[in-house]
């Protein structure tokens, strides 16, 4: 039974035992998910999907699954839902599929609606109202196609626009504020990469426009950012690379040393934000091969600058998983 305190209750005890009061979801722990993906140790597509706490350190926890095995998929979400798009079965071709998840509810995925177009290797992001899947690949295709969805109302997605005219692109990292989404990195080629950095603003649909650039041409990057802040997190130049670069959201120019990751690896789209942490899982120390995939969790302070501390690990080494989380710089 509550304590009454003689019939009156401060407002830290009515908020502990309320029921019916609208709650700050600002306030709420991060959530993050880390889904499907290549499971290394399985040696299979996986449709797993785990979940941590991003405010805490510990290893992730089983959430759910995806309606199918996919990998290279990318990820978004709002305060509440978490939206997984794309992705492959076979790599030969991508899938247009949207699926979302409660993030106050464990289970299995949901039908959301479909893409304007079907690939994997493709980014993802975008504010508590829009989110938006960005470019990839299909076969031996590559594209600038950008699409849009309204996170809350499920359906198909409605085109946005195109990254940079004729830059066609996968494998980038994407983070943004409230207002733009920013894209760093990625593959222009199989084995040829982009530094350049570009932005999208969020409520406009349209092309994206030049921001500067990253201090190398690098693929396999993955993205996370506070409401200020935006952070690039390893990726591959000739050889893999543990770099963690930043910029001002705000403004534009070129990429700043930020510190370094653990190791060297690929970590695209396996990154996550609450705003103040920005965390990455898994990802691979080999460019698309499963024989280099970790379990490795670990965060960097994003206001800061430093090398990533330890976080814990996901049950299994995967590379190619979607990410998404219910707080971000996206996120006011």
């Amino acid at each position: 039974m509550a304590p009454s305190y003689s019939g009156v209750w401060n407002i830290s005890t009515q908020y502990q035992y309320r029921t019916g009061w609208p709650t700050d979801l600002a306030l709420e722990p991060g959530i993050a998910l880390i889904a499907g993906g290549y499971d290394n140790g399985a040696g299979d597509r996986t449709n797993k999907v785990e979940t941590f706490v991003i405010e805490t350190t510990a290893n992730a926890t089983d959430f759910g699954d995806l309606s199918a095995t996919r990998y290279l998929l990318a990820g978004l979400g709002s305060y509440t839902r978490g939206v997984i798009g794309g992705g492959t079965e076979n790599y030969s071709s991508g899938v247009s599929t949207m699926e979302y998840f409660t993030f106050a509810s464990a289970g299995n995925a949901t039908d959301f609606g479909d893409r304007t177009v079907s690939f994997h290797s493709l980014g993802g992001g975008g504010n508590a109202t829009r989110g938006m899947f960005l470019g990839g690949q299909t076969g031996n295709t590559l594209t600038t196609v950008v699409d849009y969805i309204t996170i809350a109302s499920v359906g198909n997605a409605t085109d946005f626009g195109d990254i940079k005219s004729g830059r066609t692109i996968k494998d980038m990292g994407c983070a943004g504020s409230t207002t733009r989404l920013i894209i760093a990195g990625g593959r222009t080629g199989s084995t040829t990469f982009s530094n350049a950095i570009e932005y999208f603003t969020i409520a406009n649909t349209g092309n994206s426009t030049d921001f500067g650039d990253l201090s190398a041409a690098r693929g396999g990057c993955g993205g996370v950012s506070s409401s200020t802040r935006f952070c690039s997190l390893g990726g591959y130049e000739s050889d893999e690379v543990n770099t963690i670069e930043y910029v001002t959201i705000a403004s534009t120019g070129d990429a700043t040393d930020f510190g370094d990751m653990s190791s060297a690896r690929v970590t695209t789209q396996h990154t996550v934000s609450n705003k103040i942490r920005g965390v990455v899982a898994g990802g691979t120390t080999a460019l698309d091969t499963a024989s280099g995939a970790v379990n490795i969790i670990e965060y960097i302070t994003i206001a800061s600058t430093g090398n990533t501390t330890d976080f814990g690990d996901l049950s299994a080494t995967v590379l190619g998983s979607g990410s998404c989380s219910s707080k971000h710089g996206g996120l006011a």
